[in-house]
């Protein structure tokens, strides 16, 4: 679980991380999607 919130929190500044992904859409604004590995176990995703 710490691996988790370690991971959330630098996606939250922009890093990636070992389960969480970050995908720019292009546009007038920009959006950000994040996405979790889906390896990961399911109670955590």
């Amino acid at each position: 679980e710490l691996l988790i919130i370690d991971d959330l929190l630098s996606a939250l500044v922009g890093i990636e991380g070992r389960y969480i992904t970050i995908k720019k859409a292009r546009g007038a604004e920009e959006h950000f999607t994040y996405q979790m590995d889906l390896s990961m176990d399911l109670v955590l995703q």
